[in-house]
């Protein structure tokens, strides 16, 4: 019985260690990868920097490199110059991750960082005439831009629609977000798709967050902005020890002799691009352009045209020179629309600039609401004022 005792003894410690042995591989495979994944973000960032500038298909070889090599996509479940049909004719996307049944599961459209499509409207309309529809992408440009849309690519119209972006830069966390989610050997859809759901919803409560900040803005510094604190901390009294045994008329009067001023933090905090969208940004009343308007010349009128970039034949220089600009139609209620000026066909000039600012669409649809016009080279800063 002694013996019988011992073995099974024996037997369990045995189980015991292999138990524990089993957990120890599991976890060094876990450490491992995730140590392999942040190696692996320096050298696909330098290579993405060095070729984003280069030909478009020094480019495409590089990310067809990155995605076999660096993040271990078998071949045969990457597709280079896909092709999707698209009503009459065919068209061929840049990249198409599938699973291992060969369903399309992520598009990748491919951009130089100099030009002048950013390749979000291509990218939707794969997303859309796949079968099945995803609602998953990528836009390789200057960045790595993520994007998901519950409407199969449909809603994609910009950069500003993304809801994560990468730079190429060797320690960014943002960069080992996007290895570890693309990571063939760690690769989930599921996971992937939790992420982008995740990043929406706290995107929209962030812009939620903002909208809410602006109307309290809105209330405490309207007319009746005082009054409704002096409400409020009567109410707040009335609860606590020793105001509650006063009635709620003697708080009331107490309070109203007090003179009560409020103050807008004159602070400015910039949005984090990398947190907030600018499509979503715009669209939020209590943002401003952060210019120095003491160095933009100012073209004034029934609607003031204001260049940041010193002068419009400053900004006519520089359009030309890039191919675009920027316009910011500054609505009367503080709203501001963003539109990219496109140089089509190199006939912007000092002596024409405002009769093409009156041609645009926007500015023929809202000409009542714009109270004036910024129009700039470079793509401006968003601030929020609280």
């Amino acid at each position: 019985m002694e013996y019988v005792r011992r073995l099974n003894s024996i037997k369990s410690s045995c189980y015991e260690i292999l138990i524990v042995r089993f957990f120890y591989i599991i976890l060094s495979y876990i450490i491992q990868n995730l140590s392999m994944q942040k190696e692996n973000w320096p050298i696909i960032a330098r290579l993405l920097d060095l070729t984003k500038e280069s030909s478009e298909s020094n480019f495409q070889n590089g990310i067809m490199s990155i995605l076999t090599s660096d993040l271990g996509w078998p071949e045969s479940q990457v597709s280079k110059e896909y092709p999707v049909r698209m009503g009459s004719t065919s068209k061929k996307m840049d990249f198409l991750l599938k699973d291992s049944e060969q369903h399309p599961m992520v598009v990748i459209e491919v951009k130089l960082s100099k030009s002048h499509d950013d390749g979000v409207a291509q990218l939707g309309s794969y997303m859309n005439a796949l079968e099945p529809q995803l609602n998953i992408g990528l836009v390789i440009k200057d960045k790595i831009y993520v994007f998901y849309d519950e409407s199969n690519g449909r809603k994609l119209s910009s950069l500003s629609d993304a809801i994560y972006s990468i730079p190429f830069e060797s320690g960014c966390a943002e960069g080992e977000k996007f290895v570890e989610l693309f990571d063939f050997n760690s690769f989930s859809y599921k996971k992937l798709l939790d992420f982008c759901v995740k990043r929406k919803q706290e995107l929209k409560e962030k812009q939620d967050k903002l909208q809410m900040i602006q109307k309290i803005v809105n209330l405490l510094f309207g007319s009746a902005g005082v009054d409704f604190v002096k409400s409020a901390v009567v109410e707040k009294l009335g609860s606590i020890e020793p105001f509650k045994n006063y009635s709620f008329q003697v708080l009331e009067a107490a309070i109203a002799d007090l003179d009560i001023s409020i103050k807008k933090n004159t602070e400015k905090q910039e949005l984090n691009k990398s947190e907030y969208t600018a499509e979503e940004s715009i669209a939020n009343n209590s943002l401003v352009l952060d210019i120095d308007r003491s160095s933009c010349y100012i073209d004034k009128g029934k609607k003031n045209k204001i260049y940041p970039d010193g002068s419009q034949e400053r900004f006519v220089e520089n359009f030309h020179a890039q191919g675009y600009g920027f316009i910011y139609w500054v609505l009367e209620n503080v709203e501001i629309k963003k539109e990219k000026w496109e140089n089509r066909n190199n006939s912007i000039t000092t002596s024409n600039i405002n009769n093409n600012l009156r041609s645009k669409t926007y500015y023929r649809a809202n000409k009542q609401r714009i109270s004036e016009i910024v129009i700039s080279s470079k793509e401006l800063n968003l601030t929020i004022n609280y």
